[in-house]
Formats: structure tokens, C-alpha cells, sequence
């Protein structure tokens, strides 16, 4: 391990650190409609697919999955697949017909990064729920008209990166406390951000050094914080969604919720500082570009209220941005039964109706956030109340204690009231998340929630929102219970799918073949619990990602769980329904080069429990090795890059790589060939501007026997 990855992997970011030698293992207990995949290529370059830092559902960094089944990104120290970093790369990997692709979406590194942390001050990025590309941010130049060395938005389809934002994001990266990173609406066409840069006219009233916000749709960037008639709001700054540590200065936690950028970009919300003895905060939306509301002014009817000195918490807002939920400790409706000045009361505002309605009192942060978890439709929210809001008892017969934290489930009526489901006392940790069709909740929770002694354990537990039954899916049937991993959001369970599966690890044998006592992937799906990992393994394993339908079951295991995982490194697999990939046909008499297009490699084998799997301390029979691939001759002219490559059997090519489009082509016998690949769109356009552009990728070669090798090329073209 080199000098950098070790510096990468000395502290706790490092979730996957140090990384055991993988052995060949045991087939794991699927669901008889789930097959396994390795979604990361068996060719690392020597590295480990990896998750740093992860934050799921929209955050900085690591391995997570889109609304779209069959995409995600993950990490690696290590260059591959086209990458040129150097140093730490992140991959977009995508499901295509005939196996899973992986895509660089780093920009190139060339800083010496003493850490970790260091790293991921520097980059970030993350998917969009319903789009092909992939929003991050970077210091490190990704397009050759980015010139000034401050951080930026870029948008990426794993063929190079185009810069969005103008002027620099605040701040000194994710370490800085007055950094903000890009914030994205589920189609990815609106990208908002915030800056000190004077980009629109009506920004140059603010205050010196105010960050103002931005958001770019459609290739057009538009100044947010402003009133429907275009004057400037917030002359001590804006923050989208309440996410900068200060604005205005008025240091406030809490805030960020979901969708502060609607999932069709059409409304922004954000929070606005104003001058020295004017009122401090308010929360607005802007709508359509063209509308401007202030979303906190009272609605009392009686002579009770004052908005004077709101300072507002955004808590989040549905998919559609139709309701929207925020704190303040301020009275704004009657009815407002608040009565802890340190705890705020919880407000709904609906844009349909521009009713302002109260929904809980004294509300209490939990992991900085207002609300535990929010519906995508807005309907229904998890919140911690230090008031008695309910009397019906819990699973366990709890009832809800005075002055304490109570964890509720609550349902806002359409006769203006609000249903409220106790859940338990001091029962939430972290990771709350709703399925997207908001009918199952995951919990974790340190308090046990249902009639099963925990003894003093963190759990995991699923919520049923329509009848309010809460199962533990990791307390297993009797056995000696160890607590959920703690050690970052790497380890929480998933979002629950569409059908209430939620995967986890836990060092619990929940299986009889689990005898390691270290972290193992565990599946729970129609009340059974499945063993992913092999159960073995001497390094703790770590779930990723379920996708919203459930297709996709994503985790990263040092366990070989599949014929193919051959290269001794931590892969990235996925136990999907209906899985698998066909195999190829036999290529036809007289197909010769290019015309032969046989889907790659054979089929990954399901691994049901089954007669014919690897028993335990068995390898897998590897494939036959093959000589590897090359490139003989490289050139470009303008758009285009011409490779001539040596084949050294029959197999598939695929050429990928930052700023060309991926080709595959099928041969039939060891060959030499010339292939060529064009520019991508945004690589034209920057060729274009700067008149010279550098062309880094790789010719991955996937014979049909054997194992997968990879060349790199490097190339300059000209305009």
C-alpha cells in the first residue's frame, strides 16, 4: 500500500480500512428472485472498491444508488476504467445488457492530498435521482476554462465535466464550516449554489461578503434570493434550504432537508439574513423564476403572534415542493401549544392553498435535522417531541413521557389536525428514512421499540406507516445480540424499498453459517432475514444501497461470492431480482470483426441455495488466463482518437475513458485491429475553447474464457 493510501486509510473516513485478504467463500442465502452481480470490474488496478464518507440519498462522497435501478457510485484509491486521478478516483457504475460498466467521474488530481479528509475537501459528487449524469464539485480543475483554482459545480455523464457554477462555492471545502456544496432537483436539470461572487446585477447590493444563491437550469443561471419584483432579498446573504452554518451572522444548526430544489426545479426554497437590526431570518420559495413568497409571516387571528424574530429552520419539503415544513420558536398561528423557548414548533405551509398550519410543539433536533425523516409526498414525517402528543401505548405497552424525547409517526389531516403514533422514548439515532412510497420507515434505534429485549442494544427495525406495527429485522429469533455498527453513515441500514425490504450489517449471527463475529450484509425481505456475505470473511463487510423499487441490493464485501471475483480486492456486488446476463451465442460461420456483436463473458451463476455451489473454504473455479490486450499505435485528429489494438482471443472490446464515447466491438479470434472513438459533446466544447485538449481512457478487453485486462492511452488533439 502506498504512502497516500495509507494517509487515506489512518482515520475513520476510511470505512473499509485496513482490508482483509480475500478468500474464496461460501455461496450467501438469496431470495430465490435475486441472482448476484459484481458490479465492479474485476481489473482495479490492484485497488478495492471502496466507501468514504458516505452520506446516501444526495451527499459527498462514497457509494450510493439513484431512484433508477441499476446505477451507482462507488470509490477506489486506485486508477481504472479510463481514470487518470492518480490518486483517489470515484466511479459511476451502470447496468447495461451485458454487464455492469464503470465509468470515471473524478476530475484529475494532481494535488498532494495528506489525508482522507483532505481529499474530500477537494471533491464530491453524487447522483441525481432521475437523470443519466452525475452532480459533483471540485477545487481541482475539470475543464480547461476554469481557471481560477476556487471550487465549482460541475455536471459529468462519465465522459467529462462541465462546469455550471460561476464564482466560488464559500468556503474552504467539506472541512469548512461555511461550506456548501451543490445542491440538485431529482431531474438534474436545476443545480443550485451559493456564492460571495457578484454574478447577477441585483447581487451587487449585498453586504461585502455576503454568498448570495444561484441556480443554473437549462444552461440559464438566475439569481434566487430576490422578491417578485426583482429587488434583492437577504442584503446579509441566502442560503438554499438553510444549509450555510451562518448567514447574516446568525449562527443556526439544524435545517437542510429534503428537496429544498423541488424535484422539477421549479421551486427554491431559501432562508435570507438581513441588516443589523432588521428581522434576522426568513424563509421564502421562489417559484417558477418569476414568484417570490415568504413562507414564515404569521396567520393568527388573534392578538397573539409576532414574526418579528422568526429565525427559521427548514425542515424539508415534499418531491413537488407543495408542502413545506419548517421550526421556529416563534408563535405564528394559533394554536401553537409550544412551551420550551429553546425548542421550536413545527409549521406546514401548503403553496397550493398558502395555508400556514401548525403541526407538533417543541420539536428537538436529532442529528441536526428538525424532522427525523419526511415522506417524498409530504404526507408523513418522523419527529421527536419533548411533549405527550399521543396516550395509545406502543408495541412494547410504552406510553409517551413529559420532558422527554418521544419519537412519533405523524399524519397531517385534511380537517386541519394532526394524527399522532408513539414509537418509543429515546428511540432515534440516525438513519430514519422512508420507502419512496412512503408505506415502510427504517429506524435505529438504541431503545428497544417492539416486545424483544434487546439489552441495551442499537437495532434495526422496519415501521409499517399504513398499521404502525414495528418489526426488529436484526434482533434474529433468541440469539445473543450485538449492536448496530456506529461507526458512520457507511454503516446504517438502507431506506426500506417499495416493498419493505431493508438490507444491514450486524455482527449477530442471524444465519448458521455466519461464525466470523465480524460485520455481515444481511437481507430482510418478506419477513425472512438473508445472509449476503459469505459469513466467513475476516474483514466486517458494509451495505450500500437498495434501490427505491428494490431491485437493487448493493454491498461491498473482501468475499468472493462469484466465479469471476478472482483479483484479491474488495468488489462491489448487487443481489438483484432477476438478475444475471445472458450467455453469448456461438458467433455465426463467416462473422469476422465488426460484425460479430455477441453480448460479453458468460453469465453470473445465481446463488440460491443450491447443490453444485462452493462449500465452505472452497474457491470458485477460475477462469483460464489469456494474454493481455494492448495498443500498438494511438493518434487523434480534431473529434476523433484512432487506437489500433491487438486482441490476444475472442472476446469483447470496449474502449471508455474521460471525453470519448464508449465503443464495445466483438471479435471472434486474436486479431489486431483499428478502432476509432469520437469526442464527447462537452469535450468538443472545451477542444473548441481552448484550441488543445488532453485525452486520457482505457481499451478494457473482456474475452469469452479467461480474465478481463485493461490498457491505458493518452493522447493530445488539436483544434
Amino acid at each position: 500500500m502506498t504512502a497516500p493510501v495509507r494517509a487515506l486509510c489512518a482515520g475513520v473516513l476510511c470505512a473499509l480500512a485496513p482490508f482483509a485478504a480475500a478468500t474464496a467463500s461460501a455461496a450467501p442465502n438469496l431470495p430465490a428472485n435475486r441472482v448476484l452481480e459484481k458490479v465492479s470490474p474485476d481489473d482495479k488496478s490492484g485497488g478495492d472498491a471502496m466507501l468514504l464518507s458516505q452520506t446516501r440519498y444526495g451527499g459527498i462522497g462514497g457509494a450510493f444508488s439513484s431512484a433508477m435501478p441499476g446505477r451507482v457510485v462507488y470509490d477506489s484509491y486506485a486508477s481504472f476504467a479510463g481514470s487518470d486521478t492518480g490518486w483517489l478516483s470515484q466511479y459511476l457504475a451502470r447496468r447495461t445488457a451485458d454487464g455492469w460498466v464503470s465509468l470515471p467521474i473524478t476530475a484529475p488530481l494532481d494535488a498532494d492530498f495528506s489525508s482522507a479528509a483532505d481529499f474530500l475537501a477537494n471533491y464530491g459528487a453524487f447522483l441525481c435521482d432521475t437523470c443519466e449524469d452525475v452532480v459533483g464539485w471540485t477545487q481541482i480543475a475539470a475543464d480547461p476554462t476554469d481557471t481560477t483554482g476556487s471550487f465549482d459545480a460541475y455536471v459529468t455523464d462519465g465522459h467529462g465535466w462541465t462546469r455550471v457554477s460561476r464564482g466560488s462555492l464559500p468556503g474552504a471545502g467539506a472541512g469548512s464550516p461555511d461550506f456548501q456544496a451543490p445542491q440538485v432537483s431529482a431531474d438534474g436539470r436545476s443545480i443550485g449554489w451559493e456564492t460571495s461572487d457578484v454574478i447577477e446585477p441585483e447581487a451587487a447590493g449585498s453586504l461585502p461578503g455576503a454568498i448570495n444563491a444561484y441556480v443554473r437550469r437549462d444552461g440559464r443561471t438566475r439569481l434566487v434570493n430576490r422578491a417578485t419584483d426583482g429587488t434583492l432579498l437577504g442584503e446579509a446573504g441566502a442560503s438554499i434550504g438553510g444549509l450555510a452554518s451562518s448567514v447574516g451572522g446568525a449562527t443556526r444548526s439544524g435545517g437542510g432537508g429534503p428537496n429544498a430544489i423541488s424535484q422539477d426545479g421549479r421551486r427554491v426554497f431559501f432562508v435570507t439574513g438581513e441588516r443589523a437590526g432588521g428581522r434576522p431570518m426568513h424563509l421564502y420559495v421562489r417559484e417558477d423564476d418569476r414568484v417570490t413568497r415568504q413562507l414564515d409571516a404569521e396567520q393568527c387571528v388573534q392578538a397573539t403572534c409576532d414574526d418579528a424574530g422568526v429565525l427559521p429552520v427548514f425542515a424539508g419539503a415534499s418531491r413537488s415542493g407543495e408542502l413545506a415544513y419548517f421550526g421556529s420558536a416563534t408563535r405564528l398561528v394559533d394554536g401553537d401549544g409550544s412551551s420550551d423557548p429553546t425548542a421550536p414548533g413545527l409549521y406546514q405551509y401548503n403553496l397550493t392553498t398558502g395555508r400556514l398550519r401548525f403541526i407538533a410543539p417543541d420539536v428537538v433536533k436529532n442529528q441536526n435535522r428538525l424532522v427525523n425523516a419526511l415522506s417524498d409526498d409530504g404526507q408523513t414525517l418522523l419527529l421527536t417531541s419533548t411533549q405527550v402528543l399521543a396516550n395509545a401505548p406502543n408495541a412494547r405497552g410504552d406510553v409517551p413521557v413529559a420532558g422527554a424525547d418521544n419519537l412519533y409517526l405523524a399524519k397531517p389531516e385534511a380537517s386541519g389536525g394532526t394524527q399522532y403514533t408513539f414509537i418509543g422514548v429515546r428511540a432515534f439515532v440516525s438513519g430514519s428514512t422512508f420507502s419512496a412510497n412512503g408505506r415502510f420507515a427504517t429506524l435505529v434505534s438504541p431503545s428497544p421499540l417492539t416486545q424483544q429485549d434487546t439489552a441495551g442494544t442499537t437495532q434495526t427495525y422496519r415501521l409499517d406507516v399504513a398499521s404502525g406495527a414495528v418489526i426488529c429485522v436484526s434482533c434474529g429469533d433468541g440469539q445473543p445480540l450485538a449492536s448496530m455498527p456506529e461507526l458512520g453513515a457507511a454503516d446504517l441500514p438502507t431506506r426500506p424499498s417499495n416493498d419493505g425490504a431493508i438490507a444491514f450489517t450486524t455482527a449477530t449471527p442471524l444465519d448458521p453459517r455466519d461464525d466470523n463475529g465480524r460485520d455481515d450484509v444481511y437481507l430482510w425481505q418478506d419477513g425472512r432475514t438473508y445472509l449476503l456475505t459469505s459469513g466467513h470473511g475476516d474483514a466486517d463487510q458494509i451495505v450500500v444501497d437498495v434501490s427505491a423499487d428494490g431491485t437493487d441490493v448493493y454491498f461491498a464485501t473482501s468475499d468472493r461470492l462469484v466465479p469471476g471475483d478472482h483479483d484479491g480486492n474488495r468488489d462491489l456486488y448487487d443481489a438483484r431480482v432477476g438478475g444475471g446476463f445472458p450467455t453469448p451465442d456461438p458467433a455465426p460461420e463467416g462473422c469476422v470483426g465488426d460484425a460479430c456483436q455477441p453480448p460479453p463473458g458468460p453469465a453470473p451463476v445465481p446463488f440460491a441455495p443450491a447443490s453444485g455451489t462452493a462449500r465452505p473454504g472452497e474457491q470458485p473455479a477460475l477462469p483460464t488466463r489469456v494474454g493481455a490486450v494492448s495498443v500498438r499505435k494511438q493518434s487523434a485528429r480534431r473529434e476523433k482518437v484512432t487506437l489500433r489494438v491487438s486482441a490476444p482471443t475472442a472476446g469483447v472490446l470496449t474502449v471508455s475513458g474521460r471525453y470519448v464515447t464508449t465503443r464495445r466491438v466483438a471479435v471472434s479470434r486474436a486479431k489486431s485491429m483499428t478502432l476509432t472513438v469520437t469526442l464527447t459533446s462537452s469535450a468538443r466544447r472545451a477542444l473548441k475553447r481552448s484550441k488543445k485538449l488532453r485525452v486520457t481512457g482505457a481499451v478494457q478487453f473482456r474475452p469469452n474464457t479467461g480474465r478481463t485486462t485493461t490498457a491505458r492511452f493518452a493522447v493530445t488533439t488539436k483544434a
